[in-house]
């Protein structure tokens, strides 16, 4: 599979060289796919020197590969968070590696102690937690490390290595991106939604200097949105706002446990929610949405026309989608 990947990535460098010379936008993509193929094999010397050619390792690292694709680079932001691993995270605080269980009778009193520790697990200990890294290998993070130690230990560290080394810088410069993405927050991360047209960059290369898409006569850059996957259930009362984003005072935290974060889970799922998703509007408390500089038109701005158009959509998809529940009823 190695070898099909990096002859496929060899031709690609190859086509895009002979682009470049009469394309000079070509240059860009040519840098970044031979960078990415370089980082690989840098990540497979790795696995094999390091990890004893670990399986899991060297599945990471084409992973990564795969992630610097032109149709999936930079879709997600950070990739780290996003592959965030809750069940390592309750491993390594409530197994009974962690906690010290024990089936002998006379431990009776510390294993009642632990059944309170996992009662919090379940109502208020939030997973992420606060001193949680995504990436990171204490016992905090989602590095698996009860399951990492003795033969399986060199592979384990292998692995996180190549996955975490390179950080993942942001797509682009934008105050939008500047927000904790560690501790509670290890877990949430961006997701590309679309794209920006930039009416406040006139110039093909100052376009492309920005990390931006040149297209037409026009420059677009990628639009993105905040996915809150922070721990627990949160309310607000609707004169002060609601949701995780319009931090209160007067809020009340219901936990940050499994069962609180699992209501949060369903609740995001609610008719009102995936409206504003599919609106292009944040819906409080679980995702924000990026905004665009917004150039104006005769009839309105462009947003307020995306707008319009989505909520018609909308209104299209529930309709069909009740009609359908009927028919299928019947």
């Amino acid at each position: 599979m190695s070898d099909t990947v990096v002859y496929l990535m060899e031709m690609a460098i190859d086509n895009l060289k002979k682009l470049s010379q009469t394309d000079s936008s070509k240059k860009g993509e040519l840098d970044l796919l031979k960078k990415a193929l370089k980082t690989y094999k840098e990540d497979i010397a790795i696995c094999v020197k390091e990890g004893d050619n670990d399986y899991k390792c060297n599945q990471e690292a084409l992973s990564k590969l795969y992630r610097q694709l032109p149709f999936i680079r930079n879709s997600v932001y950070p990739w780290v968070n996003y592959d965030w691993d809750y069940g390592n995270y309750i491993d390594n605080n409530y197994s009974a590696a962690a906690t010290g269980s024990s089936t002998r009778g006379g431990d009776f009193m510390s294993n009642l102690g632990i059944f309170v520790k996992l009662m919090g697990a379940y109502i208020t200990n939030p997973n992420p937690g606060k001193k949680s890294i995504a990436g990171g290998t204490s016992t905090s993070d989602d590095y698996a490390y009860y399951g990492c130690q003795g033969n399986s230990r060199d592979g384990c560290l292998a692995t996180n290595k190549v996955k975490t080394r390179d950080p993942q810088k942001p797509p682009y410069s934008d105050p939008f991106f500047n927000r904790k993405l560690d501790g509670k927050t290890a877990s949430s991360y961006f997701i590309k939604v679309g794209s920006c047209k930039r009416p406040d960059i006139a110039k093909e290369d100052q376009c492309n200097s920005r990390g931006f898409q040149w297209t037409g006569d026009s420059c677009y850059s990628d639009r993105y949105a905040f996915i809150n996957n922070t721990p627990g259930l949160t309310m607000y009362s609707p004169e002060l706002g609601y949701g995780k984003f319009k931090l209160s005072p007067k809020g009340i935290t219901l936990g940050e446990g499994y069962l609180p974060s699992l209501v949060n889970d369903v609740l995001s799922l609610s008719p009102d929610k995936i409206l504003y998703a599919m609106n292009g509007r944040d819906a409080p408390g679980y995702m924000e949405v990026q905004k665009c500089p917004v150039e104006k038109f005769d009839g309105g701005d462009i947003e307020s026309q995306n707008s319009q158009f989505l909520q018609i959509l909308s209104a299209f998809i529930l309709v069909s989608m009740g009609i359908g529940y009927f028919v299928l009823k019947k």
